[in-house]
């Protein structure tokens, strides 16, 4: 197998979002670039220059629509990962990864290529108890996200010995709660607190917590913003959604945290 470029490797995660971009948009589904991505959209025009992975968000509703379809009607060239669809898969949220391609990632064994992530967006509980079911709510996906950062055995056996002991005690634990079990928990608990409605929406499940938060109005409707030379959609409200997550997101890191957080190689399977 031949190693991808960084170029190749930028290229083809711009075919997948744009293959995931046409689907939505025959099928009336709402997306909008978040995260780094979105961020680099707005200060680069395209990829933050350090940065190696796109991240997208959709509504609840329309995230579970995805799946649906992703699974009934499959895009050519695309395999939808999913915790539903394969035991083995980590994650409580999808990627859209490429069949042409095969990606190794330090302290994981699933196959996968190329990929783009896709995370909902929850509404936060309302109500008297909004703020006791909130917290809830985060301690919850707290337990979705160690869960889904799980790595293997040979990831944690350089690692300290509190390390490896709280490894071993979190699995024991998924031994008796399945993560396919809490992740299907998670996800009807969250289908059910968006279509109650709310007026604050936020990525409880991946995100930086309650501070990112922001008008359920900001991701109702979307404008079109440039992605390396593209058109994507991006949430009408993502200036008070980067604000509350990141701060000063218009103002680049200094040199030294300029570095990518991942550690993976990607290749051609033929």
């Amino acid at each position: 197998m031949r190693e991808l470029s960084k170029k190749e490797f930028c290229d083809v995660q711009i075919e997948v979002m744009e293959k995931f971009h046409n689907f939505c948009k025959l099928r009336g589904l709402r997306y909008t670039l978040g995260c780094g991505t979105l961020i680099g959209a707005v200060r680069h025009k395209g990829f933050i220059p350090w940065d190696d992975d796109v991240d997208l968000y959709m509504p609840r509703n329309d995230y579970q629509k995805a799946i649906d379809l992703l699974f009934s009607e499959p895009e050519p060239g695309l395999r939808l990962c999913a915790y539903t669809l394969d035991s083995k898969y980590p994650y409580p949220f999808i990627k859209l990864s490429d069949t042409r391609t095969k990606l190794v990632e330090n302290g994981y064994d699933y196959d996968i290529g190329v990929y783009i992530d896709i995370f909902p967006i929850d509404a936060l509980p309302t109500g008297f108890l909004g703020g006791l079911k909130t917290k809830v709510a985060f301690a919850f996906a707290r337990l979705m996200r160690l869960a889904g950062n799980l790595k293997s055995r040979e990831y944690y056996a350089g690692k300290s010995l509190k390390s490896r002991v709280k490894s071993g005690l979190f699995r024991l634990f998924l031994f008796v709660f399945p993560r396919a079990f809490l992740f299907r928990v998670y996800d009807k608990l969250a289908l059910s607190a968006w279509n109650n409605g709310s007026e604050k929406v936020c990525d409880i499940l991946w995100g930086n917590g309650i501070a990112g938060a922001f008008d359920r109005a900001g991701i109702e409707s979307f404008v079109e913003m440039e992605f390396e030379g593209r058109k994507f959609d991006v949430m009408s409200g993502y200036a008070q959604y980067l604000a509350n997550t990141y701060g000063d997101y218009m103002t680049p890191p200094p040199p030294e945290a300029r570095v990518s957080v991942h550690d993976f190689k990607a290749y051609w399977r033929n």
